[in-house]
């Protein structure tokens, strides 16, 4: 039929419906306890039961796990809650 504003009314600029789905995800974080997984190729093949160890720890530390690790062990704690997150980074968001 005869819509209403026709294509005019349908468009969304692409920063409208960026800040849509930022204040979605923001929503859905601050009613979450998020956790973070990180997938490590175990072979360039990704073969089962193949494990490459330079390339695996190559991984492990251009993520930062390795780092992580080492804070840790140093008894400094690494976790922050996404309250401590919103209030650090806030204007970021």
């Amino acid at each position: 039929g005869g819509g209403h504003g026709g294509k005019a009314a349908q468009h969304i600029s692409v920063s409208a419906k960026f800040r849509e789905q930022l204040a979605s995800l923001m929503r859905l974080l601050s009613e979450t306890q998020p956790t973070f997984v990180r997938c490590i190729k175990p072979n360039r093949l990704k073969a089962p039961c193949l494990f490459d160890g330079p390339m695996i720890e190559l991984q492990l530390r251009c993520s930062g796990v390795v780092a992580a690790v080492k804070i840790s062990q140093s008894g400094y704690p690494t976790r922050l809650t996404f309250g401590e997150v919103h209030a650090r980074y806030w204007p970021l968001l």
